[in-house]
């Protein structure tokens, strides 16, 4: 029945099996699992880790059980896991992209996907419905044995061995030619070769018994020429009979990327192949960055750390990938490698061209990193460039973090001050003290260099700051909440304002004319007002609903005061249309 498949649906999402009751004095039923939220730190119960804010598996935890936030919990969780899908799939197509502008990278990719194939089949498809129609049974054909008897049936789900037939390798002239060469080569060496020495019993004298050095010379020189001949002999032999015996020597995928490169760099020395050479270098590097725990070798991050900080044209985004990739060894050398990353990204504090650059190198190597792996297990962060595609360098990356950080914490203050009595304060970045309007105007800055939708939000972020008020932009109805909860943030503001205007100190009473008694016949305009301000107040609520006005404790009492002002409004509302 329906109560059944809410209770397994309940079970399949991580963040339902995990519920997070802020009254420890309440009942609880004996089958919810329940998690402190003072003070937070990670914790694992049984196969759900709950993080250091309070997500599971990329969605927050639930605080009640109720049949509507198991639906929205489930779809939040379905979205989580279509947005890791699509990134996963990106990053392979990246990697592709890359391994197949390599030097032999084609015929390397091709040997993957057919071993992939081979151990894990093709790709997934997704189950049909078998079709109603009656399939016609094709008739059976009667197979008679030589002596024309009929075989006797089989057992039911026994299934015919079938003999496949044998593979004939196919023949390799080149390779034969180099076995003759090198079998014939290799006992034909004097190293290897004994020959018969006739020793002379007569005797004589030496009419000048000065040495022959250049014969001495001579026959060195003979002796390491036919080491090396011995050696590349051996060599090509082992090779061939190797290839005979379906002997395969693989090297990792790393190993094969950094050989290519190696020997792109060592056969082409113009501009043009430099320059495409430390852009795969760098891709490289950011594939270790955003994929911490896959490989983490000391050799290949150093050799892209080396390779990127020693060309004169890298960037401050260029540094900040090598350096965040040579902070995540794991070797036993890895702590020489971070004091080593630590070191140069101090250097870098405050040298960026850009402010989200100045920005990204103020926070620290190890902020960064951890930022870095939080967007790498699922956030909601939206990155786009300036033609709208995504842009996954790690500096940009980090830069729309700390913008959108920066925005929430200033949005946050300054919706608690608005809903409080005390409008333009609040906490963090909201309180316009000493060197607040610098840090505004930064923030400002790195939004607009950023681009796109971050810079987006950083316009309508500057018009609310110059005083924009009531009259500010808002989001539009269709449009998903992927910016990190600060569009909700500026339309519950903008929304707030225009609806209740300025509140009191005690942010209860509703800022609205009551109306005389009797009232009078509602005007075409006062009918109009009416309906933009109920629709307002409908947006206000969907605006409150967001996840964001959970991350602090007085952001979340703000917005409790601001949902009673909003029922209060309605209620106000619908027995006003009621007496006229």
């Amino acid at each position: 029945n329906l109560n059944a498949r809410i209770q397994s649906l309940r079970m399949a999402v991580p963040a339902l099996r995990v519920v997070d009751d802020r009254d420890p004095t309440k009942n609880r039923a004996p089958n919810k699992v329940l998690v402190s939220a003072d003070p937070p730190r990670p914790s694992t119960l049984g196969d759900d880790v709950v993080d250091e804010r309070g997500f599971v598996d990329g969605v927050k935890v639930a605080r009640k059980c109720s049949k509507a936030n198991v639906l929205g919990k489930a779809v939040e969780y379905i979205r989580v896991l279509k947005r890791r899908e699509a990134r996963l799939k990106n990053e392979q197509a990246g990697l592709k992209s890359l391994v197949a502008g390599l030097v032999g990278g084609p015929a390397l990719l091709k040997e993957w996907e057919r071993e992939w194939r081979e151990m894990f089949g093709g790709e997934e498809k997704d189950e049909r419905k078998r079709s109603k129609v009656a399939h016609v049974k094709p008739e059976k054909n009667v197979v008679s044995s030589p002596d024309g008897t009929v075989p006797e049936k089989r057992k039911r789900g026994r299934p015919r061995k079938v003999v496949p037939p044998p593979t004939v390798p196919a023949e390799h002239p080149q390779q034969y030619l180099l076995a003759t060469f090198a079998l014939f080569s290799f006992f034909n060496s004097p190293l290897t070769s004994f020959s018969t020495v006739h020793v002379h019993t007569h005797t004589g004298t030496v009419l000048n018994g000065s040495p022959g050095p250049l014969a001495t010379d001579n026959t060195r020189l003979s002796y390491w020429l036919h080491l090396l001949h011995l050696l590349v002999s051996t060599l090509i032999l082992v090779r061939c009979v190797s290839s005979w015996a379906g002997i395969k020597f693989n090297l990792s995928p790393s190993i094969s990327i950094l050989t290519a490169l190696s020997r792109t760099a060592q056969n082409h020395k113009d501009a043009d192949t430099e320059k495409r050479t430390l852009t795969h270098w760098i891709r490289l590097a950011e594939s270790f960055v955003f994929s911490p725990h896959t490989h983490r070798t000391l050799l290949p991050r150093v050799q892209a750390y080396h390779r990127i900080t020693t060309e004169p044209s890298a960037s401050p985004s260029d540094m900040c990938t090598a350096l965040l990739a040579l902070y995540g060894c794991g070797t036993p050398l890895g702590g020489i490698a971070r004091a080593r990353a630590r070191k140069v990204w101090r250097e870098w504090l405050g040298v960026g061209g850009r402010e989200y650059e100045r920005l990204v190198f103020e926070m620290g190597v190890d902020e960064a990193v951890g930022c870095v792996g939080v967007f790498g297990a699922g956030a909601g962060v939206r990155v786009r460039g300036e033609d709208g595609d995504g842009d996954w360098t790690p500096m940009r990356v980090l830069g729309t973090m700390i913008v959108m950080r920066r925005m929430r914490a200033c949005l946050g203050g300054w919706f608690v001050g608005v809903v409080c009595g005390r409008d333009g304060g609040g906490d963090g970045d909201g309180g316009k003290g000493e060197g607040g309007e610098r840090e505004y105007r930064r923030t400002v800055e790195a939004a607009r260099e950023l681009g796109g939708y971050v810079g987006e939000l950083g316009r309508r972020f500057e018009r609310l700051l110059c005083g924009a008020g009531a009259g500010g932009e808002l989001r539009e109805l269709g449009e998903e909440e992927e910016d990190d909860g600060v569009g909700a943030l500026m339309d519950a503001v903008v929304l707030y304002r225009r609806v209740f205007g300025g509140a009191g100190a005690d942010g209860n009473a509703v800022s609205v004319s009551m109306p005389p008694s009797p009232p009078p016949s509602p005007g075409r305009k006062a009918m109009v007002r009416a309906r933009v301000r109920d629709e307002d107040v409908g947006r206000l609520r969907r605006a409150l609903g967001s996840r964001v006005f959970e991350e602090t404790e007085a952001l979340e009492d703000a917005r409790d005061r601001a949902v009673d002002r909003v029922v209060e409004f309605e209620r106000w509302s619908m027995g006003l249309r009621h007496e006229v």
